[in-house]
């Protein structure tokens, strides 16, 4: 399955803040308190939208507008249900600190940079056409537990 970007954004994270999160799971963390990061997400949608799944990837590469599912910048994904009265702006929270660990092993997160994080939204749906799809991403904020 295949779905075009929506939008980017970069997010300043620190980079000790980074390595401390890859290294988590090692028992190395250079700030051990840190035991997860997560994206918190603001999407604005319209009335009325229904099967659109929205995926969040990090750090997706560039110039390019078509990402299989199957690749490691996946993050996770929003996808609205129920009644019908979801519109204007939506918050929710993805874990990060997974994506960043696989990004990190394939050599596509370079830690030894400081660098922003990429995190793009991307609509997935079967029934609406993405260049007609109205909404937007409002912002992205990076939580540190």
């Amino acid at each position: 399955m295949n779905f075009k970007q929506l939008s980017k954004r970069n997010v300043k994270v620190p980079q000790e803040i980074l390595k401390a999160a890859v290294a988590s799971s090692n028992g190395s963390s250079i700030v051990p308190e840190i035991t997860s990061i997560v994206a918190e997400i603001t999407i604005n949608v319209p009335a009325n939208l229904r099967d659109v799944r929205f995926n969040v990837l990090v750090n997706s590469p560039e110039g390019q507008d078509r990402i299989g599912l199957y690749k490691t910048h996946l993050v996770g994904a929003l996808e609205l249900f129920g009644t019908l009265h979801h519109s204007g702006p939506v918050t929710f929270t993805l874990p990060l600190t997974r994506a960043l660990k696989a990004l990190a092993k394939k050599k596509k997160l370079d830690l030894d940079i400081d660098q922003p994080l990429q995190v793009g939204l991307v609509p997935d749906s079967k029934r609406i056409r993405r260049d007609s799809l109205e909404a937007t991403l409002e912002s992205v904020n990076i939580k540190i537990f």
